[in-house]
């Protein structure tokens, strides 16, 4: 067998898009054009999704070297023409010049996780799909080529319609305030009697980056409420609109700050991005894509008032502090890598600790799964010792 014998052969992937979804299926086919006869052992194609995740870190000594991770979370391998995979006799296939097309069918697994890049130069990670094939030549090379495949993170329908119907409300939070300015950064003395309680509720928990898909306008509702007469206005009911790609944060504060006066409070909501810097530690890269100061409508809050306030949550990538070209990702927690969003509530006139921070409170997908095939947002690699905003596992 000639050593160059894969130049005999030309091989070339007919897909009908590249970009799938989870518990989708690749259809193609492969197309074998054979200049000179050739023998081989089997015709294959195989989907692989792969992770790849690099970060600098220190030694002993201070310096500093990067570190490569690989896992793969998807390995589908299909023999279109001779021997599986596996089988005991390999035996051998021979082409005559031609050109030859394999159709293929290719399930894209349900759990798995979504494509994605986020590189810098001290850290980053990648989950990228790619679909092969590969002639498998013996005692020569084999011929392959590679195309590329982008998985996107689907919201079934079966989740995305409750997450729409069902307010989700925040665990409350006191913040207490500072007894001196000297104390406004570290808080190492706070008065336990001043302090700021804030409630929050959310609808949708779930919103969609770059859709236009649009859903029924609805009222969601409290599970914990029935609307009936006394029932929390905070949670008793919020307006969720066709446009999928918002949300509404409903916001109660009330003021037992001794001698403070509220006027408003600020808003922020970022992406992060999370994974371990060094065998003691976690790092975190942030990236701002909501900010909102709301003042409350009926004036200044003094001791014992409250105010309620509405703010519409929306994407605003534009100023999210992305590099160029880049987007905001689906949550998503992966073997070496976690995405997902936090929430603050704070109050820019009072230095005050304790203040609402909530990791998930907003959920971000790709798109909706009409066949609800796909698993439940956001995917984490294990789901029993996983959960997106902790340390990932190592």
């Amino acid at each position: 067998m000639g050593f160059l014998e894969k130049s005999k052969v030309t091989l070339t992937i007919l897909c009908e898009g590249d970009t799938v979804a989870p518990a989708s299926t690749v259809t193609g086919a492969l197309q074998v054009e054979v200049h000179h006869e050739v023998v081989f052992t089997a015709l294959r194609i195989r989907l692989r999704g792969k992770e790849k995740f690099y970060v600098q870190r220190r030694d002993a000594q201070g310096h500093t070297y990067t570190e490569h991770r690989h896992f793969t979370h998807v390995e589908e391998v299909h023999t279109l023409l001779g021997a599986p995979v596996g089988s005991a006799s390999s035996g051998s296939t021979q082409l005559a010049p031609g050109t030859y097309v394999y159709p293929f069918s290719v399930l894209v697994p349900s759990q798995a996780p979504p494509s994605f890049k986020r590189c810098r130069h001290e850290y980053g990670c990648t989950l990228a799909y790619k679909l092969k094939g590969l002639l498998d030549i013996p005692h020569g090379f084999d011929a392959e080529v590679e195309y590329d495949l982008t998985v996107t993170q689907a919201v079934p329908i079966s989740q995305l319609q409750p997450a729409r119907q069902n307010l989700k409300a925040l665990p409350l939070s006191e913040a207490h305030i500072a007894k001196c300015r000297c104390c406004g950064s570290c808080f190492c003395c706070v008065d336990e009697e001043s302090f700021i309680r804030t409630e929050a509720a959310i609808a949708p928990e779930i919103v969609l980056l770059h859709s236009h898909v649009q859903l029924p306008a609805v009222t969601a509702v409290s599970s914990s409420f029935n609307n009936a007469d006394g029932a929390d206005a905070l949670v008793s009911a919020m307006p969720v609109s066709a446009d999928a790609t918002a949300a509404l944060l409903r916001i109660r504060v009330t003021n037992f700050a001794r001698d403070k006066a509220l006027s408003r409070c600020k808003v922020t909501m970022a992406q992060r991005h999370s994974f371990p810097r060094d065998d003691w530690c976690t790092y975190k890269d942030t990236f701002t894509f909501f900010k909102q100061e709301v003042v409350f409508p009926a004036g200044p809050l003094g001791t014992g008032q409250t105010a309620t306030v509405e703010v519409l949550l929306r994407l605003d990538e534009a100023h999210a502090g992305l590099p160029s070209g880049e987007r905001l990702l689906p949550c998503l927690a992966v073997k070496h890598f976690s995405i997902f969003t936090e929430l603050q509530i704070t109050f820019p006139e009072v230095a005050a600790e304790g203040t609402m921070w909530e990791s998930n409170a907003l959920l971000l997908a790709d798109e909706v799964d009409m066949t609800s095939q796909s698993l439940v947002i956001p995917h984490t690699y294990d789901q029993e010792l996983r959960v997106a905003g902790e340390a990932p596992l190592v």
